[in-house]
This record gives C-alpha cells, sequence and structure tokens, in this order.
C-alpha cells in the first residue's frame, strides 16, 4: 500500500533525529527514541503541509502527484541522511532497554487494554462523529475532486474557514491509501505522541520513570484523551504540538546545546500548532514572551538573530498563506 511510503518516511526521519553519538550522557536511551519520534512525527506533519500548499498552486493534489512527492521526501532523507540511518538502526535495535519489572508489566498492560484496542479500533471503525461527518472529512473529498485547498462554495463555512491542518495530513493518507479507512490515525498517532512528549517534560523536570508512569496512567484516564484517539477531530493534535511547544522551551531553557535544533522544532510546534487550532496561539503567547526573555537574559546575540529570523521564515511559510487566503475569500 502507497500509504506505507509515510511511515517509511517517519521511520527514516526518526532513525535520522535519533543522537545516538550525541556527546552528552545525561538523556538515556529512552529520552532520545521518544524524542526523535516527537521530531519525526512533526516532520511528517511538515512535509504534508507542504505537498498540499505547493501541488495545490498548480491544482495537481492529485494521487500521481502526492506519490512522487513522497517518494522524493523519502529519497532526500536517505541521500542526505543515509550514514547515520546506517549507524542508528544498530544503536536503536540492539540497545538493551532497562525497566524495572514492575513497570514494564504495568506499561505491558497499558498497551495490551488500551493502545492494541484504541488502534484497532482507530482502523477498523470508520469515522462516524458529528464533526467528522459536517466538516473534517467533506473538506477532504472537496480538495480531491478540486485537485487543491482552497475555499470552495458551501453553506457549512467551517468547512473553508477552520484551520485546517489535521485535515491536510488526513488527505495525504486518504489519497495513497485510496479509502478513509486511515483517517482516524492521525489522532491516534497525536494520543501516542502526547503520552511521548508528557513525560518528556517530566523526565527533563528531574521526575522519575514513576511518576512518568503515573502521568502516564494519568492522562489514559481522560475520557476526552481516549474517544478523541479514534476519530478525525483535531484536538489531539493540537495539543501535541502545543506540548511539544512546551518540551522544546523547556529544552532551550535548560542548556545552549542544539539550541538550533530545539528552536527549529520549537517554531514548527507553534505554527503547525496554530494551523490546527488557531486557538492554541493565546495559551502559547506566555510562554513565547518567557523562552524571549531567557533568550536576552543569556546575552547570546547570534541563538537571538536565529531565532527571530527562523520564526519570520516559518511564520511566512506555514501561517501567512492561510491567513491571507481567508481575508482574500471572507
Amino acid at each position: 500500500m502507497y500509504i506505507l511510503l509515510i511511515l517509511l518516511a517517519f521511520i527514516l526521519l526518526s532513525l535520522s533525529f535519533f543522537e545516538s553519538d550525541s556527546i552528552s550522557n545525561e538523556h538515556s536511551y529512552l529520552f532520545k527514541i521518544r524524542l526523535a519520534t516527537i521530531k519525526a512525527f512533526i516532520g511528517i506533519a511538515f512535509f504534508s503541509y507542504i505537498i498540499c500548499e505547493i501541488l495545490s498552486l498548480f491544482n495537481k493534489f492529485s494521487f500521481n502527484y502526492v506519490l512522487i512527492s513522497w517518494i522524493l521526501i523519502n529519497g532526500i532523507i536517505i541521500y542526505f541522511n543515509r550514514e547515520k540511518t546506517k549507524i542508528n538502526v544498530f544503536s536503536i535495535f540492539f540497545q538493551e532497554v532497562i525497566i524495572p519489572k514492575k513497570e514494564k508489566n504495568i506499561l505491558f498492560l497499558i498497551f495490551f487494554l488500551i493502545i492494541l484496542p484504541l488502534l484497532l479500533l482507530a482502523i477498523f471503525i470508520p469515522p462516524n462523529n458529528w464533526d467528522s461527518m459536517a466538516y473534517h472529512l467533506p473538506r477532504i473529498e472537496h480538495w480531491i475532486q478540486n485537485k487543491n485547498i482552497y475555499s470552495y462554495p458551501t453553506n457549512i463555512v467551517r468547512q473553508v474557514l477552520t484551520s485546517p491542518l489535521s485535515e491536510y495530513i488526513i488527505a495525504n493518507f486518504q489519497i495513497l491509501a485510496g479509502t478513509d479507512a486511515f483517517s482516524n490515525l492521525v489522532q491516534f498517532a497525536s494520543f501516542i505522541f502526547i503520552l511521548f512528549s508528557a513525560t518528556l517534560i517530566f523526565s527533563i523536570l528531574k521526575i522519575g520513570a514513576k511518576g512518568q508512569l503515573f502521568l502516564l496512567l494519568a492522562l489514559l484516564s481522560l475520557p476526552m484523551m481516549l474517544f478523541q484517539a479514534t476519530t478525525t477531530q483535531t484536538d489531539l493534535l493540537a495539543s501535541f504540538f502545543f506540548i511539544s511547544f512546551i518540551l522544546f522551551a523547556l529544552l532551550i531553557i535548560q542548556t545552549e546545546a542544539n539550541f538550533k535544533t530545539n528552536f527549529i522544532f520549537l517554531a514548527l510546534s507553534l505554527s503547525l500548532g496554530i494551523l490546527t487550532k488557531y486557538h492554541i496561539a493565546i495559551f502559547a503567547a506566555p510562554i513565547v514572551f518567557y523562552v524571549l526573555f531567557e533568550l536576552i537574559k543569556k546575552k547570546n546575540n547570534k541563538n537571538t538573530i536565529f531565532a527571530f529570523l527562523f520564526s519570520c521564515l516559518t511564520i511566512a511559510i506555514i501561517l501567512v498563506p492561510l491567513f491571507a487566503r481567508n481575508i482574500y475569500f471572507f
């Protein structure tokens, strides 16, 4: 199935971002693998957005061109990271993971009683909630029919006005798969990476394995987390981007190591989060000001200039096109 190209890109990105040769031994193997997969998921979302925007310029948002785009993306990742990918394959798969027996048993229980059933539901139960039927999925069908993501005549304004990133990703899935059977997987993946991001934040705050496991159980007790993990709504994806934004903000505040990489993913998380749900900007505003304050306080002009320039570039590439279209059409 052609949808496996997206999975392949995710795996290749994860291998590329995994820092097996990191000079810092402060973080464990499990920390690094979670962080690498979070970065890879953000990368998949960004590539999905770029494909939708560029192909729509030429009215080429169709199977052949989407297929070629993902083949090119995989080829580019392999070309630029082939050596690192080879090294990290051995580093990841031959690394001994040390987890206390009690915690390991609880994790296995969580997987078989919660994660696996939700995955099966996400794949085998078609989207059927009101929002999915009213505007999440219909807008995708219109985009595929029109071969672009631009506004079209409709009496349901939410189909053309609301932030569209989740549907961009689903549209890539649907075009490559030729079915909407995998549409729920975007929210399910967001559900998994919320768990990863939240526990990483605890790890950065020096909270141990038991505390992270308690957080995991607390998150899994939230009905909305469980219910939305098998839908095509957007709340979990937006929540993931907001939590990953906090994660990279903490990494930037705590250390100057890998500043550029961390800031790139901070800016992408915030921009893609706003593109998923506009009000993420309101919640993120205080953290943005705090990160800015920390940058100025450290008096590193190079990092401050880089942060300013990359922020402007990210806003121009990710947010301006949608806002400009909405202003033009509405």
